[in-house]
């Protein structure tokens, strides 16, 4: 079996060789990699009987499994402790049924290692050890590494020491001592991970205060068995078969327990031989008292066998944790009952998150429920560091070099934008409201100038409305930057080229600036607009003060505020936006992406990005971003299009309504209300 390569694991996020994608969802692990795909194993593993089936898996240098659960140092000993003390009656059995076992031989060990993987560890060393024979001084019970540190061994890796069975003198209490031993160091192995090399050593494989509450246990528990209690060295020192009279030493000694020492820095291997007499049996029994019932209360269980990553078409891969990356590598995002892989270095740089995620060093986070496309967004976030947009559709990537000015984006009544389904305006807004529940402020940050930098929206302007102000929600008040985006995004007109101007009084330049948002949601979402307005205090409230600036005259508290011009319908003495009802189904427009512009430059039209441009020189009148001209066609104002050739274009296009002039020149517009 040798023949069969290890395994690879991708843990870094880098950008993508192939330039037709803008995002790289890291795969931590890749399910084609799987062991069991592979038919020639998983066929030789079928034919063999259970028994030398497991004998197979114990000798397989090709297995590679790196992963852990992730546990934390005190919760896998409380777990473990729960389970020994729990099945009392099953140690005591195992044990005296493989003290049958009168020859110790090379296979032994290998026999013996799942019945006390199942009795002792609850079978979670199944499947992740590899298990060898090695000469060692006479002392050594053993070596256990972590996976990769031998060469050639791509899991944990137990080398027992064949010193001292080599001639036939030892017991089967000798091999339960030493195996018993170097398992526990692989189950911390297993549920904790290893640390990474030259981090200062806790105990995992030392013989430390963990461990010794472990082997003590099973040590207290065999007092029950026939042949009396195993024999399970805990201190090093005793190994040499006698302790030196101190009183005899010839040197001065700073500590005559060993703790001077200090522990030696983690390698990925343990270190049995260390001097742990520090650690001292009130130590452990007090750990059973004091920290057992907080550690156990934790649930790390609870976390599950599979965790998932997210590939390159959004979709949710499950990975088994023990066949996926070290957790040392990721942390996870709980969401809609999955736990998602991020990576945790880049997890760790986010200063609002780092207290949150080294609670009780679960490294998680609970994502709020919100829609699949936001979770991508912030899964993006984690693993780029921005939000997902395609640049190919005008909309500004991060590192194009920020303005000054601060512009809410034009609302576009065409039919959707493909690329706002993805990251428009709404997916951003849900996305600053999740990152919000989350106190999460660098996501919050990044989707603030996200949402001030991106030109032109053809999301549902009621939908957006309502996120804005909290309308579907009793999340409390408006956070105050977004609600200053909000005022820029009902205030914001064709033709702005500096919202400021729009703010004050002073300097107020008299030409055309075209339709505003706020006029285009009245008029052709008006029935919505209408119950939002009487429905939301601060909605209603803005309408006011933008609609004052719009028109520069004085508020009013009365009706809903409508700019428009002189010619409108009146009823009840007020007057009235015009009718919505009346369409044009002859009249077409929708946003094509840049892919398309060559078509439309080819056929003699307009540039799209020069939309602002055909508006400003078109006429005095001007007509609303992407609405249709009336229908006596004033000269000079252009007729929206359908960009690019009908076979090239697979939307069906959007039946806009008709509007009525509303002359914009100075001096014509003000603010008319409408009745309740």
């Amino acid at each position: 079996m040798a023949g069969f390569p290890p395994w690879s694991y991708p843990t870094n996020t880098f950008p993508t060789p192939n330039r037709n994608r803008d995002i790289y969802y890291p795969n931590f692990y890749n399910p084609r990699q799987l062991c069991a795909n592979n038919r020639r194993k998983q066929q030789y593993y079928t034919s063999l009987p259970a028994s030398e089936r497991k004998l197979a898996v114990l000798r397989d240098k090709g297995l590679s499994h790196a992963g852990d659960l992730g546990w934390t140092l005190d919760y896998a000993t409380a777990w473990c402790y729960r389970h020994l003390t729990g099945n009392q009656t099953g140690v005591v059995d195992a044990i005296n049924h493989l003290r049958e076992i009168e020859d110790v031989d090379e296979e032994t060990p290998l026999i013996a290692f799942d019945l006390l993987d199942k009795t002792l560890f609850g079978h979670k060393l199944d499947g992740m050890v590899y298990l060898k024979w090695k000469t060692l001084p006479s002392s050594s019970p053993g070596i256990t590494s972590a996976p990769g540190v031998v060469k050639g061994i791509p899991r944990v890796c137990i080398e027992l020491n064949k010193l001292p069975f080599e001639d036939g003198d030892g017991s089967m209490d000798d091999l339960l001592d030493v195996l018993i031993h170097q398992m526990i160091h692989a189950y911390f192995l297993i549920t904790c991970g290893a640390q990474p090399k030259g981090a200062e050593p806790d105990g995992r494989l030392m013989d430390g205060l963990h461990f010794g509450v472990l082997l003590l246990t099973i040590r207290d528990i065999t007092m029950r068995c026939r042949a009396g209690e195993l024999d399970l060295i805990f201190y090093a020192a005793n190994r040499t078969g006698s302790n030196l009279d101190r009183r005899k030493n010839k040197f001065i000694a700073i500590n005559p327990r060993g703790a001077a020492a200090g522990l030696s820095i983690a390698d990925g291997q343990s270190h049995c031989g260390h001097d742990n007499r520090y650690v001292r049996p009130a130590q452990m029994q007090n750990w059973q008292v004091e920290t057992y019932s907080l550690a156990i209360e934790l649930n790390m269980d609870s976390k599950g066998d599979q965790i998932y990553d997210i590939d390159g078409d959004s979709n949710f891969n499950a990975v088994d944790r023990l066949k996926g990356p070290p957790s040392s590598t990721y942390a996870e995002l709980i969401w809609n009952e999955k736990r998602v892989m991020v990576p945790r270095e880049k997890a760790m740089t986010f200063e609002s998150l780092s207290r949150p995620l080294e609670k009780n060093e679960k490294m998680e986070l609970r994502v709020p429920e919100c829609d699949e496309k936001v979770f991508c967004q912030l899964y993006n976030f984690f693993t780029c560091g921005s939000t997902q947009r395609d640049q190919s559709k005008l909309v500004v990537p991060d590192d194009e070099p920020q303005t000054s000015m601060r512009m809410a984006p034009i609302l576009a009544v065409y039919q959707r934008n493909p690329v706002d389904l993805e990251s428009g305006v709404n997916v951003h807004l849900d996305l600053f409201k999740v990152a919000e529940a989350m106190k999460f402020e660098e996501l919050m940050a990044h989707v603030l100038s996200q949402l001030w930098r991106i030109p032109y929206t053809t999301d549902d302007p009621i939908r957006t409305l309502q996120s804005l102000y909290n309308d579907n929600s009793d999340s409390g008040p408006v956070h105050a930057e977004l609600h200053r985006w909000a005022r820029g995004f009902l205030q914001r007109c064709e033709h702005d080229t500096d919202p400021q101007i729009t703010l004050t009084w002073a300097g107020y330049t008299y030409y055309s600036k075209g339709y505003s948002n706020y006029e285009k949601i009245l008029q052709y979402f008006h029935d919505d607009f209408k119950d939002l307005f009487h429905r939301n205090a601060a909605f209603r409230d803005d309408c006011r003060t933008v609609a004052a600036l719009l028109t520069r005259e004085p508020d009013q508290e009365e009706g809903i505020p409508v700019p428009s011009s002189t010619t409108t319908t009146t009823m009840g003495g007020h007057l009235l936006p015009p009718s919505t009802t009346a369409t044009r189904p002859d009249l077409t427009a929708t946003v094509t992406d840049v892919s398309q512009r060559r078509l439309a430059i080819a056929a003699g039209q307009r540039d799209p990005s020069d939309w602002w441009q055909q508006f400003a020189t078109g006429g005095a009148g001007g007509q609303p971003l992407s609405l249709p001209a009336p229908a006596s066609g004033a000269v000079g104002q252009p007729l929206p299009r359908l960009l690019g050739s009908s076979a090239a274009q697979s939307q069906v296009p959007l039946s806009l309504p008709a509007p009525v002039q509303s002359g914009f020149l100075p001096g014509q517009r003000r603010r008319v209300f409408q009745g309740i």
